[in-house]
């Protein structure tokens, strides 16, 4: 266990859900004149997988400096922003609204799969109940807990909202940490502990079906969270997995809790054509359970989702564990941490 942060920590990720629902500053609409950028390179991408192209080959100068100004939000601010006023009524269909997320998303930094074989852009609606209790929530229609990816940066673009239900959630993990400190100290250490956090299915060949993990990190100044509590209570499942203890069982219970709390979360209904953007080590997010229209196949809720590591362009330093999962979260790459004895 390294360094650990004991006083509360400060800056624009540390705020309240309640704080932010009267101001619209974490939005950045889209001008006219980024608009017209974003249709000349949709003219020219017409492949259905633009993945090959180098993003940096199309000149953007009119988006190149609000890109590095929504991403320094992400870096040093509240750590979320959502894009909104893509045209998706006025020439843009769901081919060039994904070719706009790609190059955006591009721009931030380098995408990483979201999936174990390798795919990248990660298409997210209901597929019916779940086959498996192991299987990832992005197939259904169910809400989530709030958590953490891997991954730095979380994407998703709203190509069509949902009849019933469906809102995004997030809430500050940096708030959380501050709350761990006021009201229960004593529990300062479990976050810095290295749990085993379950792959879901999805791990290497050779692996034991989970990873180690601690919830947060503090590396050269900056506090990192990836708090996964369902996915270390998962790892239970493997006799290999050391019991969790009855208190860190209640610090797991409690970091749950927290979030949910009057007052922690912001609530956002994403519109047809919103790009939400997320740091993961500062913000938690999940969404609330929806319904889609039974008589509208065509009109399901459907979102597009990327993985964005910045490694090498963020200044953000992470652990050796948070470093593998932020540039090769299934470890298709390389070898994955392992747990000492």
């Amino acid at each position: 266990m390294g360094e650990m942060l004991t006083v509360p920590i400060q800056g624009p990720a540390v705020w309240l859900g309640s704080e932010l629902t009267q101001s619209d500053e974490w939005i950045y609409e889209f001008t006219d004149a980024e608009i017209d950028e974003l249709r000349e390179v949709c003219a020219v991408v017409t492949a259905d997988d633009p993945h090959h192209l180098d993003p940096n080959a199309f000149s953007l100068p009119c988006l190149t400096p609000r890109i590095d100004q929504f991403t320094h939000e992400l870096d040093h601010g509240r750590g979320f922003v959502v894009l909104r006023g893509l045209p998706m009524d006025d020439g843009f269909d769901r081919h060039d609204a994904a070719v706009v997320f790609w190059l955006l998303s591009s721009r931030i930094g380098r995408l990483v799969p979201t999936v174990r074989d390798g795919t990248l852009l990660n298409h997210v609606y209901d597929r019916g109940p779940r086959q498996h209790p192991n299987d990832r929530l992005y197939t259904t229609n169910v809400g989530g807990m709030l958590h953490t990816d891997g991954v730095e940066i979380v994407g998703l673009m709203c190509l069509q909202p949902s009849l019933i239900g469906g809102a995004s959630i997030i809430a500050s993990s940096m708030t959380v940490y501050n709350t761990v400190l006021a009201e229960h100290p004593e529990w300062l250490p479990i976050l810095y502990k290295r749990f085993a956090c379950d792959w879901k299915n999805e791990g290497p060949d050779d692996s034991p079906g989970w990873y180690p993990l601690a919830l947060y990190c503090l590396v050269d100044g900056w506090l990192s969270a990836t708090l996964k509590t369902g996915f270390h209570r998962s790892a239970q499942r493997f006799d290999a997995v050391a019991a969790l203890s009855d208190e860190e069982l209640s610090c797991f219970e409690y970091l749950e809790s927290v979030p949910e709390r009057p007052g922690m979360m912001l609530e956002m209904s994403l519109q047809a054509g919103d790009i939400q953007l997320v740091n993961n080590y500062v913000t938690l997010h999940s969404r609330q359970p929806y319904e889609d229209d039974p008589d509208d196949p065509q009109g399901k809720r459907h979102m597009l989702r990327y993985w964005i590591s910045r490694t090498g362009v963020s200044p953000r330093r992470v652990s050796a564990d948070f470093q593998f999962l932020r540039d090769d979260y299934f470890g298709l790459t390389g070898s994955p941490p392992v747990l000492a004895e």
